[in-house]
C-alpha cells in the first residue's frame, strides 16, 4: 500500500472538546459558531470568507493524503453536532456518505467535474473557475447562517475572487510560451490544471495515490521521458511512494515538488505556506520543467 489509510481520532478528540464541551447553556450559540470542512482547500476559502466570525475546524491533519482517511465515530460526532458541514465530495470522502447532516454543502455539487477513463476525477480546485465558484458557495453557506454579518462575508469573497483572477491570469502569460507541454506527476491529481492550461500529463500512479502501476504504464513513462527529453519528475509531499523517485533515477529526471493542493504538510503549516503560495510555487516549478521564456 503506498497510502495507509489513517482515521482521524486524536484531532478529533481534540476538535471534540470545542464542539461540545461546552455548558447546555451555550451549546446551540457555541454550535452555530462552528463550521467543519474535510479538505484543506475548502479550510482555505471558509477561513478566508469568515474572517474569524466562526471556527473553521479541519478534519483533515496536516500531511495526510486525503484519500487515505477513514471516518471514526469521533470525527463523525463532531460533524454531526457542529454548526455547519462543507465537504469536497466528488469520491474523494466517500466515509461523508454516512453522515446524517441536512444543511451539508457539496461542492461538487456546484463545480464542472471532468472524467477520466469514466472515473471522476475529484481534484477540481486546480481549476480557478472552479475555485471561484466554490468561494461563491461557501459564501452563500454562510451568509444563510448569518445574514448579519453578510456584507463581511462578501466583501471577503471579493477579495478571494480578485485574488484567484490575478493568478489564472499569471498562469495563462507565464505558460503560453513553453518549449514544452507535457509534465510527468505522482498521482492522477492535475487533470483539471492540464485541462485549463492545456498541458498534457503523465501520470505515474492513478487518481487514488495507492493504485501500482502496471509494468507497461512504467515502461511506457520511461521511453515517452527518454524520448521526448523531459528531465523533470513532480513528486507530491504528502503521497509516499518510491516509485516515481525510482523512474527519476533511471530516466536521469530532476525529481521537484508539484503540489496538488489538497492539503499542507506540517513543515509548510508550521511556515505560513497557504493555498496561494502553494500556487504560486507551483507556477515557478511548472516554469522551469516545460523550458518557458523569461
Amino acid at each position: 500500500m503506498i497510502a495507509q489509510k489513517f482515521r482521524v481520532v486524536v484531532v478529533a478528540i481534540l476538535l471534540m472538546v470545542g464542539v461540545v464541551g461546552c455548558s447546555s447553556k451555550n451549546e446551540t450559540t457555541t454550535q452555530t459558531k462552528i463550521i467543519v470542512v474535510d479538505l484543506y482547500p475548502v479550510e482555505f476559502l471558509t477561513k478566508a470568507i469568515t474572517g474569524g466570525k466562526f471556527t473553521v475546524m479541519n478534519v483533515i491533519p496536516y500531511g495526510v493524503e486525503p484519500h487515505a482517511v477513514e471516518l471514526s465515530l469521533e470525527v463523525r460526532k463532531i460533524i454531526e453536532e457542529g454548526g455547519g458541514f462543507i465537504r469536497v465530495g466528488a469520491g474523494l470522502d466517500s466515509w461523508a456518505n454516512k453522515i446524517a447532516k441536512p444543511d451539508t454543502l457539496d461542492l461538487s455539487r456546484v463545480v464542472s467535474l471532468r472524467q477520466n477513463n469514466g472515473v471522476i476525477d475529484p481534484h477540481y480546485w486546480s481549476d480557478c473557475d472552479n475555485l471561484k465558484k466554490m468561494v461563491t458557495a461557501i459564501t452563500d453557506y454562510i451568509v444563510a447562517k448569518d445574514p448579519a454579518n453578510s456584507s463581511i462575508y462578501r466583501a471577503n469573497a471579493a477579495t478571494l475572487m480578485q485574488k484567484i483572477g490575478e493568478i489564472d491570469r499569471l498562469y495563462v502569460s507565464t505558460l503560453k510560451g513553453c518549449a514544452k507541454n507535457k509534465i510527468v506527476v505522482t498521482h492522477d491529481a492535475y487533470g483539471y490544471l492540464a485541462a485549463r492550461y492545456h498541458l498534457t500529463t503523465l501520470s505515474i500512479l492513478g487518481i487514488e495515490p495507492d493504485e501500482e502501476p502496471s509494468l507497461a504504464t512504467m515502461n511506457k513513462i520511461r521511453n515517452i521521458m527518454n524520448k521526448e527529453g523531459l528531465k523533470v519528475l513532480f513528486l507530491e509531499e504528502i503521497v509516499s511512494s518510491k516509485i516515481p523517485e525510482r523512474i527519476a533515477q533511471e530516466t536521469g529526471a530532476k525529481v521537484k515538488v508539484l503540489y496538488s493542493l489538497e492539503n499542507l504538510t506540517e513543515a509548510d503549516a508550521a511556515n505560513g505556506v497557504d493555498l496561494f503560495e502553494m500556487m504560486h510555487r507551483n507556477l515557478d516549478a511548472l516554469k522551469d520543467a516545460l523550458a518557458c521564456r523569461p
